[in-house]
C-alpha cells in the first residue's frame, strides 16, 4: 500500500521522474492504493533532455506542477498474493495513463507484476519481463 500524498518514480519513457500521488480515482476518502489502481499525481521532477523524447508535443506535454493520471505498479509494501507468497519492490512506481487507461509511452523500462498486467493488458504487452 502506497499513502496518499507520497513520492514514487515513473518507470515509463515519457522523461518524468519523480511524481506526487495526491489522489486516488477509485474514491476520495481513501487513504492507501494497491497494486493496479489509478490515481492523481502531480509531476515533481522531468528530463527534457532524454534523447527518447523526440516529439516536440511529448515534451511539452509532461512539465513540472501538471496534473495527470497513472497506475500504480511498484509498491515498498509487501503484497500478498493468492497463493500465498508475497511480492514488493525497492521503490514505488507508477505508469503515466490518459483517461482511457492507455499508456502514454510505447515502453516501460522495468517489469510488472502479474495481477497488474492481467488488470491492465496494455501495460502487460509493454513491459519487458511480467514477475
Amino acid at each position: 500500500m502506497v499513502k496518499i500524498g507520497s513520492y514514487a518514480y515513473c518507470i515509463d519513457t515519457t522523461g518524468v521522474h519523480l511524481v506526487k500521488i495526491f489522489q486516488a480515482l477509485r474514491a476520495s476518502y481513501k487513504k492507501t492504493v494497491t497494486l493496479g489502481d489509478v490515481v492523481f499525481i502531480v509531476i515533481r521532477g522531468v528530463n527534457t533532455n532524454a534523447h527518447f523524447l523526440r516529439d516536440d508535443r511529448i515534451k511539452f506535454k509532461f512539465r513540472k506542477g501538471s496534473v495527470h493520471r497513472a497506475i500504480v505498479v511498484h509498491t515498498r509494501e509487501k503484497f500478498k498474493r493468492k497463493n500465498r507468497t508475497y511480492i514488493w519492490f525497492p521503490r514505488n512506481a507508477v505508469v503515466l495513463v490518459n483517461k482511457n487507461k492507455v499508456p502514454f509511452s510505447k515502453r516501460i523500462k522495468l517489469g510488472i507484476p502479474r495481477e497488474v498486467a492481467d488488470e491492465h493488458a496494455a501495460l502487460g504487452s509493454m513491459c519487458p519481463r511480467v514477475y
